[in-house]
């Protein structure tokens, strides 16, 4: 089964919202791409998760590239330059920073 997670429904956090659109593992590139395509032109989703392939990370914008796996965000945080920290990175550094671990 792969997934793909855009915002659009159901409450995550306060001022956030997502859905779960899944599709089989048997699904072709193309029909990814397709709808990532969809997703990246689509304003009102802001941002994707849980893409592993790495044609299918390259094909999510890289300003909507939640997860940091597209390669311009990886070459950029590798690189120091300002760039999207990955969600998770990002919140285990702010629970260090609140706990001063």
């Amino acid at each position: 089964m792969c997934s793909l997670i855009s915002s659009s429904n159901g409450t995550c956090l306060k001022g956030m919202s997502s859905s779960t659109i899944f599709r089989p593992a048997s699904v072709s590139q193309e029909e990814m791409l397709e709808l990532i395509d969809k997703f990246n032109r689509d304003r009102g989703i802001s941002g994707l998760l849980h893409i592993n392939e790495r044609a299918i990370c390259n094909a999510v914008a890289p300003e909507k590239d939640v997860d940091g796996f597209h390669i311009v965000n990886i070459g950029k945080l590798c690189l120091d330059q300002r760039c999207m920290v990955p969600a998770t990175a990002a919140a285990v550094w702010e629970i260090i920073r609140r706990t001063g671990l």
